[in-house]
């Protein structure tokens, strides 16, 4: 497969630092699922047509219910 035969969107993940009051927020390790057991940052994939600004905005919104703003 060559270099530009593929959707460059299934290549793109997010992690998105949520600060608030002083405190970063973190997903619990979740061994259920075959993961390390490490705590993690919200995020995911680009979906088509979206900046990485609204991914990050959305993942954290998919995983968490918590809307939040993008800084600089």
């Amino acid at each position: 497969m060559g270099i530009f035969s593929h959707n460059i969107y299934e290549n793109i993940r997010t992690r998105t630092i949520v600060l608030y009051q002083g405190n970063m927020l973190l997903h619990p390790p979740q061994r259920d699922r075959g993961g390390s057991g490490a705590w993690t940052l919200p995020g995911g994939g680009l979906e088509l047509h979206e900046s990485i600004a609204e991914c990050a905005r959305r993942e954290v919104f998919e995983e968490t219910g918590i809307t939040v703003r993008v800084g600089k």
